[in-house]
């Protein structure tokens, strides 16, 4: 569980940290790598035990394409270079699975459709050049400028 709630000030600090060039294509780990990056500019990043859980999408179809999509995202994310450790520490199987053998089975299963989902979707997409996410990456701050 990784926190979803800073401070503006530490906020504004990582959006200057992070390479530009990873916004147009990072889906599935913005809220890892702002986690990550949070963690060495302040020391009070926690977390909030009753905060809102994580909700599933309603059907398989909704659930198969948004793994999909964060297939694509990591490939890009691996492909551009930056915090691929974040990406390979993700993949692995539900901590406490099995301490309750038919939730973690459950869990498990879900996990294993959505990595279906997940990793056909990293495989069929081809590499992006860090030179077309630079591309758009311009294009979009130069809409949001005009936008103004």
């Amino acid at each position: 569980m990784l926190a979803r709630f800073y401070k503006r000030e530490i906020l504004a600090k990582l959006f200057e940290i992070i390479s530009k060039e990873l916004f147009p294509t990072v889906i599935s780990y913005d809220h890892v790598i702002i986690y990550y990056e949070a963690c060495k500019v302040s020391q009070k990043v926690g977390i909030l035990p009753d905060a809102v859980w994580h909700i599933e999408p309603d059907g398989l179809l909704q659930l198969w394409k948004k793994n999909y999509r964060y297939g694509q995202s990591a490939k890009a994310l691996m492909d551009s270079g930056y915090y691929k450790e974040l990406v390979n520490k993700k993949v692995r199987l539900r901590k406490g699975s099995l301490k309750n053998l038919k939730l973690g089975l459950q869990a498990n299963l879900l996990l294993l459709l959505k990595g279906i989902a997940y990793y056909t979707g990293y495989f069929s997409t081809e590499r992006v050049s860090v030179t077309k996410l630079r591309l758009f990456s311009s294009l979009i701050s130069s809409l949001c400028f005009l936008g103004k």
